[in-house]
């Protein structure tokens, strides 16, 4: 081999090996996982936990892998804010923000426990970070390094009761309760015996019974028969089987809309202290602040070993900004509270407190999982006019449509709560068997149709329509109830199915800034507006990573502005879901291979080059010079 073929291969080699030395001087790959980046410090979120509940803590765990030692900082994102309570204050909206406290990390593989208590605020309202509800919520970490620099990755935790409270919740019916001169009827003393005999029959069910203080009186002055059933009631509050509630005045029904503070307040220093004081429980008790513009009233409720609701109406109190707030008692239960406002309440009997109060229980059985006894069905047309308008303003705020939902497909019945509407009254001595329907799986399946079809700028009439038609199922007809859960979720399949990503194997890029195609297929025959999100290690998607695009029918093509660090191969995660992110609708991996030289390698190749150009036109110089040189002198040398 020559000089020159040999000095050309090693010029080539060293351009090639400078070529590939400039192409890795960037950082390398991190782990697999979900990853932040800010500058070039990275962390890496390996694993997590769901967000376990206890009485008066709540704790996770995060596995990260960071570059750096720092500090991290946990954000919540909930969403507690009920429609009704925004409706009474739009300043304040769906959604709040709570920081956790920072956790240092050093730089490494590490497990951290994040650990908080929950307390209530200065207030009165719901402190930080107390959850009412389960549900899966976003979350941010942050990592705060020693320089200054932020790195934030998203994700998801759930949020889950490791002792879950199934209260059995029991609507008293209470309009035949007293008679004209103020004695309780044969009617009410029988469906408050009936319910005795449930609530004793329960064993250790938490329970929550609601009786109206103008009943609790006339059962004081029934000495025949009504003393007995307040003792029985004075015994089950002394034992903490169940929490007797009812802070306002007794009215008729004509003043109902016209009740005020002082009256509630006058109520709970009087009538509601008696009951208490009848048990001996009030000298340990935990204590309850009703809080409103100007007001702050403390009130008592028992402090036993179950599960209990303190029932504060809030639909009773004039004006809006009204919050209950409280805090977790000692024993081993866990205190649920739903406050009930005004602004949420729905229909004709929006000022009525009774009415309230079943609101309130109903809620606390949805929350808790555990069963809502309705009255008995009327037998007159107008009657059941009547209780259709009762128990519809009773069930409306429950159909929560603004409620994070896992994706459809997760959709298990034994992950929901169970409400069971029993065709029957409690009235009857021995309460008939309820219907095995399981409503609130339907409801949340309707919710979950309306979510979507909002979020897909879909017509929401069907889901309006499916809505109504569901409350009159679940109220009257168990049997179509059933039949419109499997249409609704048969429904939100063929939804989740009408989006798909196509398979593909690798995409390949030539520069560092390209167009990353993400195909999406639109099985359905309208427009879908949908939410596009592309992560992964060594690529950079713009800002957040999300794009809202509206997708016609038939397969489109979305091209995607993306920047690599790199040459290399990378491996990119695609998630279709709605707009507001609460829902995936499709997702694939994609590897994305980026063929292209780095600045450093490419100035160093242009310099090879250069030097093995100027080499080659030297020597090609030189052997010219030389050959003409050699004819030179055989022409000098000839006769």
């Amino acid at each position: 081999m020559s000089p020159r073929r040999t000095l050309t291969r090693t010029l080539l080699a060293l351009c090639c090996a400078l070529t590939a030395l400039g192409g890795a001087v960037t950082t390398a790959p991190p782990a697999a996982g979900q990853v932040g980046v800010a500058g070039t410090a990275e962390i890496r979120l390996l694993s997590q936990s769901p967000w376990i509940a206890a009485r008066d803590t709540f704790s996770f765990t995060l596995e990260v892998d960071t570059d750096r030692p720092g500090t991290i900082d946990v954000v919540v994102e909930d969403a507690l804010g009920d429609p009704g309570a925004v409706a009474a204050d739009p300043g304040r909206g769906p959604t709040i923000v709570r920081s956790l406290p920072s956790v240092p990390v050093v730089a490494g593989r590490q497990v951290l426990r994040i650990d908080t208590p929950v307390v209530p605020t200065a207030d009165g309202t719901p402190g930080n970070p107390l959850v009412l509800a389960d549900g899966v919520f976003p979350v941010q970490v942050i990592l705060r390094d020693d320089t200054g620099r932020r790195t934030t990755l998203r994700t998801h935790l759930v949020h889950v009761d490791p002792e879950p409270v199934r209260p059995l919740v029991l609507v008293v019916p209470v309009a035949p309760a007293l008679s004209r001169d103020g004695t309780v009827t044969p009617q009410a003393r029988d469906a408050l015996r009936s319910a005795l005999d449930v609530l004793r029959s329960a064993g250790d069910v938490p329970l929550a019974l609601h009786v109206r203080p103008d009943l609790l009186d006339g059962l004081a002055a029934d000495t025949v028969s009504g003393s007995a059933v307040r003792t029985a009631l004075v015994d089950l509050v002394r034992g903490g089987d169940a929490i007797l509630g009812a802070p306002y005045v007794p009215l008729d029904e004509a003043s109902w809309h016209g009740v005020g503070a002082s009256d509630v307040v006058g109520w709970a220093r009087n009538e509601g202290a008696t009951v208490l004081e009848d048990a001996g429980i009030v000298a340990d008790t935990e204590m309850w602040r009703l809080v409103g513009p100007g007001t702050e009233q403390t009130f008592v409720h028992s402090a036993g070993a179950g599960a209990g609701v303190l029932l504060v109406d809030a639909a009773t109190l004039p004006g809006a900004g009204w919050h209950v707030g409280g805090v977790t008692f000692a024993g081993s239960g866990t205190l649920r509270v739903i406050p009930v406002t005004a602004a949420s309440a729905a229909g004709p009997l929006v000022g009525d407190p009774v009415l309230a109060a079943h609101r309130t229980l109903a809620a606390l059985a949805v929350a808790g999982g555990g069963q809502l006894l309705l009255p008995d069905l009327p037998t007159t047309a107008a009657e059941l006019a009547d209780w259709t308008v009762y128990v519809r303003t009773l069930l409306s705020p429950l159909a929560r449509t603004d409620r994070p939902f896992t994706p459809i497909t997760d959709l298990r019945g034994d992950a929901l709560p169970v409400v069971e509407a029993a065709a029957a009254g409690i009235e009857a001595a021995t309460p008939p068997d309820p219907p095995t329907v399981d409503v609130s799986r339907a409801r949340a399946a309707l919710a979950v149709a309306a979510h979507v079809a909002g979020a897909l700028a879909l017509d929401p009439g069907p889901a309006e329509r499916g809505r109504r038609d569901a409350l009159r199922a679940l109220t009257l007809e168990p049997a179509a109830a059933s039949a419109l859960l499997e249409e609704t979720e048969a429904r939100l399949r063929a939804l989740v199915r009408d989006i798909d990503l196509p398979a593909r194997e690798t995409v390949v890029v030539t520069s560092h800034r390209a167009e990353f195609p993400v195909v999406i297929h639109n099985r359905s025959e309208r427009p879908l507006r949908v939410r596009v999100q592309i992560s992964g290690p060594g690529v950079e998607v713009d800002e957040t990573g999300t794009f809202d695009v509206d997708v016609p029918p038939g397969v489109v093509e979305v091209l995607v502005p993306v920047q690599t660090r790199r040459s290399g191969t990378f491996r990119l995660l695609v998630r279709v879901s709605t707009p507001d992110g609460g829902i995936e609708l499709a997702r694939t991996t994609v590897d994305l291979r980026s063929q292209t030289i780095s600045g450093v390698g490419v100035a160093l190749s242009v310099g090879a080059i250069a030097v093995l150009a100027a080499w080659w036109i030297r020597s090609d110089r030189r052997r010219r010079s030389a050959l003409a040189a050699a004819a030179a002198g055989t022409g000098s040398t000839e006769p």
